[in-house]
């Protein structure tokens, strides 16, 4: 399916995005959400591919628990840093939020993310 089909001729802007893709993390739970751990994780976190379902964009989530909240904080800082490269040699970065229901994943409870586009090489 193309992109114009799932977004439509008009982007949503981050506020709205952010907004709508809480809401539906919050909503959309169970073995056929529209969020899958992409089983990576780093020194803090881990990555979920998330659909936003009602527009069709597919993203990255960086998922920390709450514990690592500052770091995340700081990373997105470093994000806004290079908003001008953003897309071309980094990834863009769509914002941060707290989520109201958390994610889990392999003993993790990852109750904030940011969110990012897919980059570099494929995952799989």
């Amino acid at each position: 399916m193309s992109a114009r089909i799932n977004h439509g001729h008009q982007h949503l802007n981050r506020l709205d995005f952010l907004r709508l893709i809480r809401v539906q993390l919050a909503e959309d739970r169970g073995c056929d959400a529209d969020v899958v751990p992409l089983h990576l994780s780093g020194s803090i976190g881990t990555l979920f591919k998330v659909r936003m379902s009602s527009h069709g964009y597919t993203l990255v989530a960086k998922g920390v628990e709450t514990l690592d909240l500052a770091l995340l904080r700081r990373e997105k800082k470093m994000y806004d840093k290079l908003r001008l490269i953003q897309g071309k040699y980094v990834p863009v970065c769509l914002g941060r939020t707290d989520l109201t229901l958390p994610l889990y994943y392999d003993s993790g409870v990852y109750e904030h993310v940011l969110f990012l586009s897919w980059a570099g090489k494929p995952l799989f």
